[in-house]
Formats: C-alpha cells, structure tokens, sequence
C-alpha cells in the first residue's frame, strides 16, 4: 500500500512538473512577429529577435532577408548586403530580394553592383517598380533619354506613387524641350504629394524657368480672371 502510494506522488509530480513547463516554442515561430516589429517601426527589437533565430537557423531564408531589411532601414547598407547576398545564396530568383540588394549596394556606393542586381531583378519580374526606377535612373545618367522614359513609365505603371520617377521623367522632357510634359509630371506628383517641399519648390523653379513673367502677373490678378471667368461661363462674346 505504502509502495503504491510513493508511486502514486511520483506520478502526480510529472504531471503537475509537466502542466508547469509547456513545450518550447518551434524557433521558426519567433519570425513572422519580428517582421511585424520591422514593418511597424520597432526595428531594433525586431532585429534582436532575428538575430537569435539566425544564432540556431543561420540559413534561414527570411530570417535573412528580413535582417537585411531590417539594417537597411537603420541606415547600415554594408550590413544589408552581407545579409542580403547570404539570402541570395539561398534563393538566387528572387526578385524582390535582387531589388533589396540594389538599393543596398547603391546606398553602399557600389553602383555597378546595383545595376547588375537590379537588371537580374527587372529580367525576373518587369512588373518590379524599384528595379525599373533605378534602371531608368542609370539610363538618364548615361543620356539614353527614350530608354528612361520607358524604364520610369513602366516603374509608375507599378507604383504610381513612385515620387521620384514623376520628378526624374520631367526631367528628361524639360532637356527634350517638353515644358507640356514635364509640367503634367510635376503636377501629378503635386497632387499625390500636396504638402512635399520638393516637390513644391521643384515646380516652382519649373514654373519660374518657363512660364514668362507676365503671364505669372495675368494668373495672379484674381478679378480680372474672375471677370473672365464670368464672361465666358455666360457666353459673352467680343461683339457684346
């Protein structure tokens, strides 16, 4: 009886042990939430715990990727692409992550390098906005100008919030003599972008360039436009 009774406590201290001490957590599950801290702005603990699951898996793809993520986002674009490129052994026809490493690797200096990645990028998925922006830039710089314009249409048919590639394509129509154009660009990223100051202080210095001064004076007289205005919304001809 008394042997049963020890074998009996026995038994309840194991499940009592086991009912205070839950499994262990998959490392992999500790991901998906450091992400959530990355993409909602709290970095640095979201880094921390990549770090630690990176300390177990080191080849954990996302892990990776989100690290290097991560670091580009503190402003450490050296760190990006070690983690970047070590993604990239992983998983070499990715898209995103080949666009990833360009801006890395273009924030590093390293611009032949960007060009490469992104270009790998652009011919994996021509639908990527940043690649074709960034390979629109290169194409300005080297003034193959409709080559651009081609890369920056494509980027803003992607992400037609892409503020730079209405700025750069004005750009390019103002040195191909298209005030038109340039002016329609400019107005675009205005409207999406209302209370930016460079956008504001770009028009601005468009508008000074190209629009003569005494039209500037004409558009500020506010009665006589609306005197205008008022004429030809009755219908008032000149033989009135």
């Amino acid at each position: 009886m008394q042997e049963e009774c020890i074998q009996q406590s026995i038994a309840n201290t194991q499940t009592i042990s086991q009912k205070k001490t839950p499994a262990p957590l998959p490392i992999e599950s500790f991901i998906l939430p450091a992400i959530e801290k990355i993409q909602n702005g709290d970095i640095e603990t979201g880094m921390i715990m990549l770090f630690w699951v990176l300390d177990q898996r080191p080849n954990n793809y996302a892990a990776l990727s989100w690290y290097g993520m991560g670091a580009f986002k503190q402003g450490k674009p050296l760190e990006a692409v070690k983690y970047f490129e070590r993604a990239l052994e992983i998983r070499r026809d990715d898209a995103q992550l080949l666009s990833n490493l360009g801006q890395a690797y273009m924030g590093a200096g390293e611009t032949i390098k960007a060009y490469d990645s992104f270009s790998k990028a652009h011919a994996l998925n021509d639908n990527d906005a940043e690649a074709a922006y960034y390979l629109g830039y290169f194409a300005e710089q080297k003034g193959e100008y409709e080559k651009a314009k081609s890369f920056y249409k494509n980027a803003l048919q992607n992400n037609p919030h892409l503020r730079n590639a209405y700025v750069q394509l004005a750009n390019i129509h103002h040195l191909q003599d298209a005030p038109k154009e340039a002016f329609i660009c400019l107005r675009r990223a205005k409207e999406l972008f209302p209370d930016d100051r460079d956008v504001a202080f770009i028009m601005g210095q468009f508008v000074s360039k190209n629009v003569p001064s005494w039209h500037l004076t004409m558009l500020a007289d506010k009665p006589r436009n609306t005197a205008y205005y008022n004429a030809l919304k009755y219908h008032v001809t000149a033989d009135d």
